[in-house]
């Protein structure tokens, strides 16, 4: 008798570690998840605010060259300060959160922002005609950055989960209007 106590309290004891680290794991995924969707965020929105900095720089520029043909220049050194601001801006979020990225996403993250940042790039205004090029090759990076990131995140399949959830609860109607 004493022998079947003891297995019980092994095999009890058992389950109750493996509850506990499974539980453990299940914590850190959660945490990391979160993480990722805050970083995912963040790096859309410095992305985005670079692509436009650099969109509208461009056009301040094609302006400027267009009604000061000969002093322009002086002019464009605020305007590259203002981009290269941006720009710097989304490296800094891109590193801040380069840990929790997976290796596709950091590298077409990381192809975008030699992209933008090149030196090619900074010449633009002397190529007027290379700009719609450039801006279109810009959003179409910017597009597979982002698109790599809902992937990651399942983005597509959390938001019909939760609509499901949402659905079955009569929350959905709240929220989401007639379902």
């Amino acid at each position: 008798m004493e022998l079947a106590a003891l297995i019980v309290s092994i095999f009890a004891l058992l389950a109750s570690a493996a509850s506990y680290f499974f539980n453990l794991k299940s914590t850190n995924q959660n945490k990391i998840f979160d993480e990722k969707i805050q970083a995912y965020s963040k790096i859309a929105t410095a992305i985005d605010n670079a692509v436009l900095a650099l969109g509208e720089g461009i056009e301040e520029g094609k302006d400027l060259r267009k009604t000061q043909p000969k002093g322009y220049k002086d002019d464009l050194e605020e305007i590259a300060e203002n981009i290269g601001e941006a720009i710097n801006e989304m490296f800094d979020v891109l590193m801040a959160n380069v840990v929790l990225l997976p290796s596709n996403v950091y590298n077409s993250l990381d192809e975008f922002a030699m992209f933008i940042d090149s030196e090619e790039n900074f010449n633009i205004f002397e190529k007027p005609e290379k700009i719609e090029t450039l801006i279109a090759e810009l959003r179409k990076r910017q597009n597979e950055a982002i698109t790599l990131m809902r992937d990651d995140i399942h983005s597509d399949q959390l938001n019909k989960g939760l609509h499901k959830r949402l659905s079955r609860n009569n929350l959905g109607h709240k929220i989401f209007g007639e379902i």
